[in-house]
């Protein structure tokens, strides 16, 4: 069966929704909110074609050549991913402060090896500040793919050639409903279940495990594995056709839209857009539906899907990088149709031209043994190089004096969050307290938002004992949770009891977190979501249940902090600072939302008698419309993007001193 017999426009057509999904995803475009399903299709197209070539081979033959298989895997991969891996290697050089450039070299010496997606999950956190700007985060997929090619290819030549098709159908069964059962096993809710402490670190390493590891995802390949073995089943009725094309398109988009990253994912969720691959694929192009796939312009993305989806996460986290701002719109159209023309680029002078030995619509006809040598040559300069930036620090060599010293004052800059987070004397994570020694309490609650606090307020107030408790559920509302992998917790029930030992006490009570920008709530009485569609709803939102509160407790007893700006979209600090080049703007950074959010939130409040500090106020040029990073010291008031460092808590709170110590009643 030749490949011009067996292609399937509609296929490419599915890879063009994949590709754009994460595209879209990845630019920050908020209705693409599940965007990264697009990983899933891919998954599912890939153990649908790599089955069907392996199963016909095997059948026609009664062998399998595991020699040609690998050398096309390795001619259709490794030059677009080489040629990508030399520019991004070149740029970092140039642009990561050594931090970053470390990182970067140890995921890029675990991606050639086709392992990144377990360096990933090693590294992933909710205080890992490094993995949103790895420009090569997205090799993670290939990884599964990979390690999924080196085991599969042997596994069905076993079974097909000892004990026929239908035994290998049985272990594509057993495959996929034991993944699923691992999925299952891994949900948040079952592991709270059995172990109610689990740590929300721990959780956030359980989410990363069942989103990097290739036993998590198996049931998605293996969908598409089990699919080649029904393809002889044909649809009589070309109505059934559309209909069975359409509702699996639709279970395809409509999780792009719905979808969000705090969905517990893959796991169940991933099935519904996973089976609508399978159905549109078995309806085999359909004669009036297929045309939505078939069309010129997604098989053409289709076709340049893998250039596409190397060269856009690079490109995204260069610009941001240098940037250090959130996207705005022209921005994302302009890295958009920039990832459009890289990929055309790089699929017709790079992929095309290395896919094949001996291509006559090619200027290339290098034979195997002499493509896998350069190949390997170059593979293995990366190896050494990214070693060396990984072994040595990211090179700090490439700073000046006055950067040097800068770093050397931080000590270890991969571990500078953990370090210098100015939450970081205030242990345990759930309860801690500061000045424990000290008798008069204060509260101070809220999320790691609410505890970078403290390291500011136990030295300005030695004589107070701040205890900080701290809840996702966000001690905003009584009622309502933060929306998302924590609403059916262990925090629900804890918070109940927290907000009543609040108020048999008399203390006084600072509450602080992450307010967010449109996001969502749980009712956990109700249990029904609200959806936040502007900073004016989201502050009306926030005041009503800020006032429920108040009457609870006596809002004579609360203080509201408001938001911080944030340093950066990605990064930290020390990701500025520590940059070779381009670095003269690390001291201020644009405004975000936050100011504006906060003087709508403060005026509201205070018609209410309710204290608010605004900490933009303190930290922001209005005029200017730019926010502070750097104290007079030069040393980072952000341990991250968005949290203080101990040098910002204590600039903070000391900015603050006097309106703190009236709210305490310390003064008269």
């Amino acid at each position: 069966m030749n490949q011009q017999s067996t292609y399937r426009p509609d296929i490419d057509g599915l890879r063009a929704i994949a590709v754009l999904s994460v595209l879209l995803f990845h630019l920050d475009i908020a209705v693409f909110s599940g965007g990264f399903i697009g990983v899933d299709i891919f998954f599912v197209i890939s153990g649908f074609l790599i089955t069907r070539i392996i199963v016909t081979e095997v059948k026609n033959t009664g062998n399998f050549s595991f020699s040609n298989f690998y050398l096309r895997r390795f001619r259709r991969l490794f030059p677009a991913l080489l040629a990508v891996l030399a520019v991004t290697i070149t740029i970092a050089s140039f642009l990561f402060a050594p931090h970053d450039l470390s990182n970067f070299g140890a995921s890029t010496f675990h991606a050639i090896f086709s392992i990144s997606n377990i360096y990933f999950w090693r590294e992933a956190g909710y205080f890992d500040p490094g993995v949103k700007l790895n420009p090569v985060l997205h090799t993670w997929s290939l990884s599964v793919e990979e390690q999924f090619y080196l085991v599969w290819p042997l596994t069905v030549l076993f079974f097909v050639t000892r004990f026929g098709s239908s035994a290998l159908i049985k272990v594509l069964v057993f495959v996929i409903i034991s993944s699923l059962l691992l999925n299952l096993s891994f949900d948040q809710k079952i592991v709270l279940y059995f172990f109610p402490d689990t740590t929300s670190q721990n959780l956030e390493s359980i989410r990363a495990a069942m989103f990097y590891l290739g036993p998590f995802r198996n049931f998605e390949l293996g969908l598409g594995a089990l699919l080649v073995f029904f393809m002889h089943k044909k649809i009589k009725s070309n109505a059934l056709k559309e209909i069975i094309f359409l509702i699996g398109l639709a279970m395809i988009i409509v999780p792009v839209f719905l979808f969000t990253e705090e969905i517990t994912f893959p796991s169940y969720n991933a099935l519904i857009p996973c089976v609508g691959v399978v159905m549109v694929i078995f309806a085999n192009n359909p004669r009036y539906s297929g045309a939505l796939l078939s069309n010129k312009f997604f098989v053409k993305i289709g076709l340049i899907s893998y250039s596409l989806y190397l060269v856009h996460w690079p490109l995204i986290v260069f610009y941001k990088y240098w940037t250090f701002s959130e996207l705005n719109l022209v921005e994302q159209i302009i890295l958009g149709l920039l990832s459009l023309v890289l990929s055309l680029f790089l699929y017709e002078f790079v992929e095309q031209r290395w896919r094949k030995p001996l291509n006559p619509n090619s200027q290339v006809t290098m034979p195997n043994s002499y493509f896998v040598a350069i190949a390997s040559s170059v593979s293995v300069f990366f190896i050494i190089a990214t070693a060396n930036m990984w072994a040595n620090d990211g090179w700090t060599w490439r700073l000046n004096s006055e950067k040097r010293e800068i770093f050397s004052k931080i000590d270890n800059p991969r571990q500078f969050h953990l370090k210098y987070y100015g939450g970081v004397n205030c242990k345990p994570y759930k309860f801690c307290s500061v000045n424990s020694d000290q008798k008069r309490n204060v509260f101070f609650v809220g999320d790691s938002h609410s505890q970078q606090y403290a390291y500011g307020l136990a030295k300005l107030f030695p004589n107070l004992k701040f205890t900080h408790i701290d809840n996702r559920c966000r001690f905003s509302s009584i009622d309502y949770c933060n929306s998302g992998r924590f609403q059916e917790s262990q925090y629900v029930a804890d918070k109940v009891k927290e907000f009543e030992s609040l108020r048999k006490s008399n203390d006084f009570i600072i509450i602080g977190q992450h307010w967010g920008y449109k996001p969502s709530y749980f009712n956990t009485k109700t249990k029904k979501q609200i959806k936040i569609k502007s900073v004016e709803q989201h502050v009306d939102f926030l005041v009503s249940e800020i006032l429920k509160t108040g009457e609870y407790l006596g809002k004579e007893r609360i203080l509201i902090m408001g938001q911080v700006n944030r340093f950066g979209n990605v990064g930290s600090p020390l990701s500025c600072l520590g940059r070779p080049i381009l670095s003269s703007a690390c001291k201020i950074s644009k405004m975000t939302h936050a100011p504006r959010f906060n003087n709508l939130f403060k005026a509201e409040l205070e018609k209410h008698g309710i204290e608010f500090i605004n900490p933009t106020d303190v930290m922001c040029d209005f005029e200017n419309k730019t926010c502070l990073n750097i104290n007079d010291k030069g040393l980072p008031l952000y341990s991250d993007s968005g949290h203080l460092s101990i040098w910002g808590s204590e600039y903070l709170v000391a900015k603050v001193q006097a309106q703190l110590e009236r709210f305490l009643k310390m003064k008269n």
